[in-house]
């Protein structure tokens, strides 16, 4: 509210959880950013529990490390 100038204004992108970003990424004009609806939905499935898990201090199961690995390498090969 005391924002002075826009560059004051945190980006709203922040403010959504990864839920919220991975909806936006399926929907025009994103339009899954080089991703099959597919691969997005197995993201979700694979990727958000792990997120989970970490933000909320839980244990890691065995395998998060891996997933997490995998898909960094598929997102990076698709830049």
């Amino acid at each position: 509210m005391g924002a002075r100038t826009i560059n004051e204004i945190r980006n709203p992108l922040e403010w959504l959880s990864l839920g919220e970003l991975l909806e936006l990424v399926e929907r025009p004009p994103c339009d899954g950013l080089g991703l099959t609806a597919v691969e997005w939905r197995r993201f979700k499935q694979d990727v958000l529990p792990v997120r989970n898990r970490l933000s909320h201090m839980r244990l890691l199961k065995r395998g998060d490390k891996e997933v997490a690995q995998q898909w960094l390498t598929i997102l990076r090969r698709r830049a």
